[in-house]
């Protein structure tokens, strides 16, 4: 090989990694200015009404949801068509959107340790089973309301979060035989009160923008999967539980998503 072609072949190499090195930069930049976005431009939602109005940024933390899904599809078509095999063995069959497409959820829980064993029990039984992480990512917003009703609104957001979280809970302890049905039917009953509650502080408020809607329509939809939870003697308990905690645990993460995204 003459040195002419070596160096033609050194300078393609060359041209090649700077382009590779640009793209990482590239990729890593809009990955760090979505993650800078992300905490420093704060949605606001401004409440109208009377009183003294002040401004209080409200912080929820993130929740992580591992949700076990059987199979891969591309469509939600095509995974309507294996969730009533889902739900006929004790799954929850709720359709949830993945990185590659969708799965049909069999259940979710808050740890992952526990959904890892859940997704291994059920490959072993020869199911095409995985483990998704859906993150609902710290809700930050800046409330400009009266004292009182900031305080309405930061108990609207913690106690959504506090419900699921505790749904998810459940789901582990009832798995493992740590609770009886009649112990998580109380629980979901009190959480079913809870954002009953949370529901009512927020009656009479207004704001400009859809940030109220989202925010009780959010409550309105817990609160409705909550009480569709069975009676501790429905032989269908296990699968009905796991469809009332995937609804309420997957909405929750799409709502502070778009909370982070709007």
């Amino acid at each position: 090989m003459t040195r002419t072609k070596q160096k033609k072949m050194a300078e393609r190499a060359l041209a090649i990694l700077v382009v590779v090195v640009f793209c990482f930069l590239v990729y890593g930049i809009s990955r760090l200015g979505a993650v800078v976005a992300r905490r420093l431009v704060i949605p606001a939602m401004r409440l109208t009404g009377t009183g003294e109005m002040t401004g209080t940024t409200v912080t929820v933390d993130q929740l992580d949801v591992y949700v076990v899904g059987v199979g891969s599809y591309t469509s939600t078509t095509d995974a309507q068509k294996h969730k009533d095999t889902v739900t006929a063995s004790g799954g929850a069959g709720y359709i949830t959107k993945t990185d590659s497409g969708y799965t049909v959820a069999a259940s979710a829980y808050g740890s992952k340790d526990w959904a890892d064993s859940v997704k291994d029990k059920l490959t072993a039984l020869g199911c095409s089973a995985s483990v998704v992480c859906q993150e609902a990512p710290e809700i930050r917003i800046k409330v400009t309301a009266s004292d009182e009703n900031a305080k309405a609104v930061e108990k609207c957001l913690t106690t959504l979060r506090s419900s699921v979280e505790t749904m998810l809970s459940l789901c582990v302890e009832t798995d493992k035989g740590d609770v009886t049905r009649a112990q998580a039917c109380g629980t979901a009953a009190g959480e079913e009160d809870a954002l009953t509650d949370a529901l009512k502080s927020l009656k009479g408020l207004s704001c400009e923008g859809q940030w109220l809607t989202n925010l009780t329509k959010m409550l309105q939809t817990g609160r409705t999967a909550l009480g569709e939870m069975p009676s501790s003697d429905d032989n269908d308990f296990g699968r009905k539980m796991k469809a009332c905690t995937v609804t309420i645990a997957t909405e929750y993460v799409h709502f502070a998503q778009t909370y982070t995204s709007s």
